[in-house]
């Protein structure tokens, strides 16, 4: 048996896979096995894999249908047999001494159930993306925020005991946010750590699970609120949410923020729905400013109604309210400004713009 087990799901990365691999192939820790998942790639990724398969003992491949990354993981983790499992997407590289000084950690931390690092960011060429340095705060943690306070460490670089993920059974199944539902629930039974060094190096493109189109971002929004929502019951010993696979594929088809509020509060209170419908708004001002794009007209409709009732979330609207202002939907701007009750906000970001204007 290894002493870590490299949990793998890929899909569609024939680009990308070799350089991932030859990254876990040539770790400092070479007692590993690479347990990989095929959720149903339709290029070439698979041939690249039985053909490195070939001449490494220590790469287990296996192919399913389509059926989205956790189901994929849930298919891998039949396969982990070593006390520590090792997370890894098929387009990210591993630093060679990554899953060494995540193993000392969490041997050297008895407390502590998974560890993470701190990551570069590459785009689909491999160019560098600047940007400045993300710390993944864990002890400000908050699931009744707007939006809620995450405990976030990076999955594609996490290394886990094993023993503690079958303890809490396991991922869930949401279409995104099923890491920081996992780690709300890890923290049931140990401490979640960041080793304060880039290790690893992500790369974004349009093929990944979190970027793409607004209904990608409304999604993200109510994935991740939805997984607040079941640590505010855990919280206060209420049964928990039922993320089942037919309530991920039922949601999952929505698009428009009406249906998608519909069918996620089907096993919500009628108080927990109007918590989910501010926090997916101010979560998805987040997202916006996270990838510095502009909220559609659609969106803005929904974030000025579900804000109207919270003024105090006003920092993510003057952000979006710059972003409008900037590319000339002022009318936008000032609707949003008078509709959460705070006129002033409008002025305020007609000043940022003329005096960012004044000195440009």
């Amino acid at each position: 048996m290894s002493e870590i087990d490299v949990l793998m799901s890929v899909y569609n990365c024939e680009s990308y896979i070799l350089e991932t691999l030859q990254s876990i192939q040539g770790q400092s820790i070479q007692d590993i096995r690479i347990i990989i998942v095929d959720d149903g790639s339709t290029d070439q990724t698979a041939k690249i894999i039985q053909k490195e398969a070939e001449n490494d003992p220590r790469i287990f491949y296996f192919y399913q249908k389509n059926a989205g990354i956790v189901s994929a993981l849930t298919t891998g983790l039949q396969y982990c047999s070593a006390p520590f499992i090792a997370r890894h997407d098929g387009d990210d590289i591993s630093h060679p001494l990554r899953f060494e000084k995540e193993l000392t950690y969490v041997k050297e931390n008895e407390d502590c159930v998974a560890v993470s690092c701190y990551i570069d960011l590459i785009d689909e060429k491999g160019h560098a993306i600047p940007r400045a340095p993300y710390t993944y705060p864990l002890d400000t943690t908050d699931p009744y925020s707007f939006p809620a306070v995450e405990p976030y460490i990076s999955q594609p670089f996490l290394m886990l005991r094993a023993d503690s993920l079958h303890a809490i059974g396991g991922y869930r199944y949401l279409r995104s946010s099923e890491d920081t539902d996992l780690y709300w629930r890890l923290r049931a039974v140990g401490r979640l750590h960041v080793l304060p060094e880039v290790l690893g190096t992500y790369r974004i493109h349009g093929n990944s699970t979190t970027s793409g189109s607004k209904k990608n971002m409304r999604q993200s929004a109510v994935w991740s609120q939805l997984a607040a929502i079941s640590e505010q019951r855990r919280l206060n010993n209420y049964a928990d949410i039922s993320f089942t696979h037919d309530f991920m594929t039922t949601l999952s088809e929505a698009e428009n923020w009406r249906d998608i509020l519909d069918r996620a509060g089907q096993q919500l209170t009628e108080n927990e729905k109007k918590w989910l419908q501010t926090a997916c708004a101010a979560k998805f001002l987040e997202l916006c400013k996270m990838r510095a794009t502009s909220a559609s007209k659609e969106d803005l409709i929904f974030i000025r109604t579900a804000l109207a009732d919270n003024p105090a979330i006003s920092e993510g609207a003057i952000m979006e309210m710059t972003r409008l202002w900037n590319s000339g939907q002022r009318r936008e701007a000032i609707l949003m400004a008078i509709a959460l009750k705070q006129p002033k906000l409008a002025a305020r970001a007609t000043i940022r713009n003329l005096k960012k204007s004044l000195t440009s």
